[in-house]
Formats: structure tokens, C-alpha cells, sequence
């Protein structure tokens, strides 16, 4: 059998092959691999000279990747590369259309008009990350491109969400529905939590970390930026630095970090392979910060929760399905999330216990209950094609 999956994912390409730069690593691939054989994923490429990332390798899984359609150069080649992604879904068995995502619509589309039994994934709300993107093409297209999803997740047969309630409300489907977020989280044990909790109580300098990329204009970097000026600056919080996970050029960042006085306690650590790297990067971290103006179910505040970190973060996708409500501020209440780190900071015990308390509350989201879930769907998806 032969499965397409289409996302607007950017993979980098090197004469190796094709790595992640994260969100999308081969082990993610591999579920799609293990339901239904080989895999063709249609995706966005960037051609780069050399990376450090791993190659996926796995000869299973097959790459065909496009330019960004979002660009003046690109848009005339709208039909040429609407074309082709039609043959690759005519040649396919079962189709998984990741949205939102232009080549993702595209595709379950195409899907349906060639009756090739097709699912989609719902991992974000298109209208907030286009709209909150810095390119003046993006605002225009919010509202259109919130259309489009609507109705292509209201025609599937079965629709995958990440949240359990604020896309479905958002983005009804009249089809089939499961609840399976993307992030892959095996709790720490409780003894484990005693041993990160003795280092975290010994360190001199509390560290808040936020995960996200770079060069997209709604993760919340420059907020938390002014959150650790104003803790320094405005309440004598001197004991407390910064450390960002994603990709992209930090240079914008810095030179904000430089106006502010505060360059000396921002640190950038680029982009680590996801999974263990990921988690271990966390383990260094006495807060976990999510500044976001849009998310789906934001995987870095599950990952967050299941090594035992008290989470402050903007009430936005379904991140208030997660966490308690009084750790949740508006995006634009930048007051409000200063004052939460600042009690939590003041306060290493009260660290602790919310910690904990998102830990517990992070074993709904165990890898294996969301993949039971997942593998229904897979099994109805697979119905519909012996079926039709």
C-alpha cells in the first residue's frame, strides 16, 4: 500500500537527503509507515549545503517537496504544482492531508474529486497563524484561507484534531472525529520528578525557556523579551536569564535583547534533534514560557508538563485544555505574565507544586493512549478504501 502525506512542512535538503528542523522528525513519519507501508510526503523544501540534523533514512519514506506558494515568484506556478500534487494523490492509496497548509487543501481536494479515500489532520487554526504572520500577503489571505479549511475539514470522512474541543468548534467535521495530539510524551515517574526538582532547587539562576521558531511573527519571542526586561529592570529580578529553542536567525531577537540591557541573559540554542534532545533541554529550564498569539495544542507545553515545569502561557488553540486557568493570560496582557513569573520566581515552592501538578495532568497525553486513538482512525480510513 501506498500513503501520501501532505503538509506545508519546510524540510531541509542536502545531498544526504532530507532532515527535520523540528515538528515533523522521521519518528513522526514512522506512524504512518507502521499503519499502511510506504509513504510518499509532499512538503516544502529547502535546499541547503550542509546540515547537522539527522537524515531520514528509512527507505520507506520518500520526499517530494515544492517551493512556497506564498510568494510572488511562486504563485504563477499555482496550477503546475496543483498538477502534479493530483498525480501523486491518483497514485496513491490513502491520503493524509495535514491542515492548515496549502498543499494539505490541495491535496484532500484532489482526494475527494478522485474518490481516493482521505483524512485530515486538524494541528492549527489557519486564520490566527496566517494573519499573525509578518508578510502582507498573509493578512490578506486570512480570511480566505480560513474558508478553504472550513470547508475542507467539514467535507472529510474523518477528521484527526489535536485539541479536544477548540478546532472541532472551530472546524467542524459532519465525518468521523478523534482527539490525538501530536506530541509524543512519556511522563517522568515520580521519583524521577524528586531527583529534577533537587537540581532545580539548587541552581543560583532560575531559567525560562521558551520553544519556537524564529522567523514566524507569532511565537512570542519579543514578548518574552520585555517580560525578562521588566523582571530585571522593574523588580529587581537579577537572578533569572532567558534560552530560546527553535529555528531561525536570531538577529532581530538580539538587537532587541541589546536595546533592553539584557543581551547577557539571553541565550539562543538553535535547533536540537526532537524527542530526547528536546526533553533534556527542558531538564535545564525552571519555567517554560508560551508567549504564542495562535497555536493548535502546543506540543512544547505537553513536552513542558511531562518533565514536571510549571507552565505560563497565552490562552489561545486549546493551550487551556492543558493548564489551569489561573496560569493563562491573554496574548496581549503582558502585565498579567509578568506578574505570574514573578510569583512563581518569589516562590520555588510553589514552583514545585504546580510542576507536579502538570506532570500528573500530562499523563492524559501518554504516547500510547493518543496512539490507540490514532490507530482507530487509521483502521476507518483504511475501511473506507476497501469499501469504496
Amino acid at each position: 500500500m501506498r500513503a501520501l502525506f501532505v503538509h506545508d512542512h519546510w524540510y531541509l535538503q542536502t545531498e544526504k537527503g532530507f532532515h527535520d528542523p523540528g515538528g515533523l522528525p522521521e519518528e513522526a513519519l514512522m506512524r504512518y509507515v507502521n499503519a499502511f507501508g510506504n509513504l510518499q510526503v509532499i512538503c516544502r523544501g529547502r535546499k541547503v549545503a550542509s546540515c547537522n540534523l539527522p537524515v531520514i533514512e528509512n527507505p520507506s519514506i520518500d520526499f517530494l517537496p515544492f517551493p512556497n506558494l506564498l510568494t510572488a515568484k511562486n504563485i504563477i506556478r499555482y496550477f503546475s504544482i496543483k498538477n502534479k500534487i493530483g498525480r501523486a494523490v491518483r497514485n496513491a492509496d490513502i491520503v493524509i492531508a495535514r491542515l492548515p497548509s496549502l498543499l494539505g487543501s490541495l491535496a484532500a481536494k484532489e482526494a475527494r474529486n478522485a474518490n481516493i479515500p482521505y483524512l485530515v489532520e486538524v494541528v492549527g487554526d489557519v486564520f490566527e497563524s496566517v494573519y499573525n504572520h509578518r508578510s502582507r500577503m498573509g493578512v490578506l489571505l486570512a480570511h480566505y484561507s480560513e474558508y478553504i479549511m472550513k470547508k475542507e475539514v467539514s467535507k472529510a470522512k474523518i477528521s484527526i484534531y489535536v485539541t479536544e474541543k477548540a478546532l472541532q468548534k472551530k472546524y467542524p467535521c459532519a465525518g468521523k472525529v478523534y482527539s490525538c495530539t501530536n506530541a509524543m510524551v512519556e511522563p517522568i515517574a515520580d521519583e524521577e520528578f524528586s531527583i529534577i526538582r533537587a537540581i532545580r532547587s539548587s541552581r543560583d539562576i532560575y531559567t525560562i525557556g521558551l520553544v519556537g521558531a524564529l522567523d514566524v511573527g507569532y511565537k512570542g519571542q519579543d514578548v518574552a523579551l520585555e517580560c525578562l526586561r521588566r523582571l530585571i529592570f522593574d523588580f529587581g529580578q537579577a537572578n533569572v536569564c532567558i534560552r530560546f529553542l527553535g529555528r531561525g536567525d536570531p538577529a532581530h531577537l538580539r538587537a532587541i535583547a541589546e536595546r533592553y540591557g539584557v543581551a547577557d541573559k539571553v541565550f539562543f540554542d538553535g535547533i536540537v534533534p526532537p524527542g530526547d534532545a528536546v526533553l533534556c533541554w527542558m531538564d535545564r529550564l525552571d519555567i517554560l514560557l508560551q508567549a504564542s498569539k495562535q497555536e493548535g495544542l502546543s506540543r512544547a507545553v505537553i513536552e513542558g508538563m511531562s518533565r514536571g515545569l510549571p507552565v505560563v502561557a497565552t490562552k489561545v488553540g486549546g493551550t487551556d485544555e492543558l493548564l489551569d486557568e489561573k496560569w493563562l493570560v491573554e496574548p496581549a496582557d503582558l502585565e498579567s505574565m509578568v506578574a505570574l513569573l514573578r510569583k512563581l520566581l518569589s516562590n520555588p515552592a510553589l514552583m514545585q507544586k504546580v510542576g507536579f501538578e502538570n506532570l500528573n495532568t500530562s499523563r492524559r497525553y501518554d504516547t500510547n493512549v493518543i496512539e490507540n486513538r490514532r490507530q482507530s482512525a487509521f483502521m476507518d480510513l483504511l475501511s473506507y478504501r476497501d469499501g469504496r
